[in-house]
């Protein structure tokens, strides 16, 4: 096969401009630390906490629409047995850019977080904010995972033909069977959801310049990540349109993130399902973590831990084809294929309910023996009333701040309205 000249030295000028750029900014981040304008740690890591809305709604988007969001959603178009209805991901990251940004990204760039795993280390403490790193590392493995790269065919029919008629296969626009929805709901959520319990989410918020802009970030990019998703939906429907033999659209090209991640890549040749793999770490077990962290002050470090213990069991009992992992807990509106028995329900879903419920319940639990001395402290490894007693003050202070507020208020009203003119009518 002749080498494409044109498009060798595109892709050389390209990664040598991304060297260029990245050699810039390591100088410029070396002066900037020499002048004392920021922390080592967030310049590298945060920019500084100075990016500014455009360049931070172009590295949201930028962050989403790679090899993993593009192949992954034109393998699903393409896909027999899954079509254009079964393509989630553009839609999905809108609705974790809109809850993102109404609900994370300010708590988490208020309190001048570095990483996401911050909230956890400072409430928690080092042992389960340790553990709970680990689905994220594994999670940010199978991100890399997603570089493949597709061939196709020159004939191609009128995508429009092949949309709600066979041709070469099955209508690229899909189907959605009534014993399929729970699946593909839960899909949608794995995808939109799972999304928040990413770092790389994360890192973009708290790099932003302020509050404010973290959220428009957010609400841009919920706009355009769909937007950009037409293309690979189209070049799914044009593979899925391809006369002759059917072509190899989707070829996975692996990316070596250490022995585990190469391993992962011969479990399947989908993108998509590395993909929901990912997702499916991030939505079962950091997800209900983050939204405890942030949102429940009862929550502590044995909650934490038991919560994603249950969380994990659940999943791994509830079986996963990928891994070859058979289903113990068979949930209604299964069913057998090929001798392995496929969940209807949707499992990832229930296991993340169960994992946020244990863990506000263990949380509770162990709050009441350790503040009531039903267990002794010095077995309190996770210093929960220590804790307990930490939040305790601030909520006093916070009450006592609110009527201080409401006193001044209150003498500043009295003092206007005693300074204002009384008026005498006339007889």
């Amino acid at each position: 096969m002749a080498v494409n000249i044109p498009g060798v030295a595109v892709m050389m000028f390209f990664y040598l401009l991304v060297l260029g750029i990245g050699i810039w900014a390591s100088f410029k981040s070396k002066r900037e630390a020499k002048k004392g304008t920021g922390d080592k740690t967030e310049m590298a890591l945060l920019g500084n906490r100075g990016i500014n809305l455009v360049v931070g709604i172009f590295t949201m988007t930028a962050t989403w629409v790679g090899g993993g969001f593009i192949v992954g959603t034109a393998e699903a178009v393409y896909n027999p047995s899954m079509g254009l209805i079964w393509a989630v991901m553009p839609v999905a990251a809108t609705m974790c850019f809109v809850i993102g940004g109404l609900f994370f990204a300010e708590p988490m760039r208020d309190n001048k977080y570095v990483t996401m795993m911050d909230p956890f280390q400072i409430k928690y403490g080092k042992v389960p904010t340790a553990a709970l790193s680990l689905a994220s590392l594994i999670s940010e493995i199978m991100w890399w995972l997603c570089v493949p790269f597709a061939l196709t065919g020159p004939a191609v029919t009128d995508i429009t033909k092949t949309a709600y008629n066979y041709t070469f296969q099955n209508p690229w626009v899909g189907t959605l069977e009534a014993d399929r929805a729970w699946m593909w709901i839960d899909n949608f959520l794995l995808l939109g959801l799972g999304n928040l319990g990413l770092q790389n989410f994360h890192q973009r918020t708290l790099s932003a310049a302020s509050s404010s802009t973290a959220k428009i970030m957010c609400f841009a990019a919920a706009f355009i990540v769909p937007t950009l998703g037409i293309p690979p939906i189209l070049l799914g429907a044009a593979a899925a349109s391809t006369k002759g033999e059917i072509q190899w659209v989707i070829r996975l090209s692996v990316v070596v993130v250490g022995l585990a991640g190469t391993s992962l890549t011969f479990l399947d040749n989908s993108v998509l399902m590395i993909w929901l793999l990912r997702s499916d770490l991030t939505y079962t077990l950091m997800l209900p973590q983050l939204v405890c962290v942030l949102f429940f002050n009862i929550s502590n470090g044995y909650g934490a831990v038991l919560g994603c213990f249950i969380g994990m069991l659940l999943r791994v009992l509830s079986g996963e084809p990928l891994l070859r992992i058979p289903a113990l807990i068979k949930f209604p509106g299964g069913m057998e294929v090929d001798g392995v028995f496929i969940q209807g329900a949707p499992v990832r879903t229930i296991c993340m309910l169960s994992a946020l419920a244990s863990i506000l319940l263990f949380s509770y639990l162990f709050s009441v023996l350790f503040n009531k001395d039903w267990v002794p402290e010095r077995w309190d490894v996770f210093n929960v009333k220590a804790q307990y007693s930490i939040q305790t003050q601030e909520e006093v202070k916070s009450d006592i701040k609110e009527d201080i507020k409401d006193e001044t208020l209150k003498e500043q009203n009295e003092n206007n309205e005693a300074c204002e003119p009384m008026l005498e009518s006339a007889c």
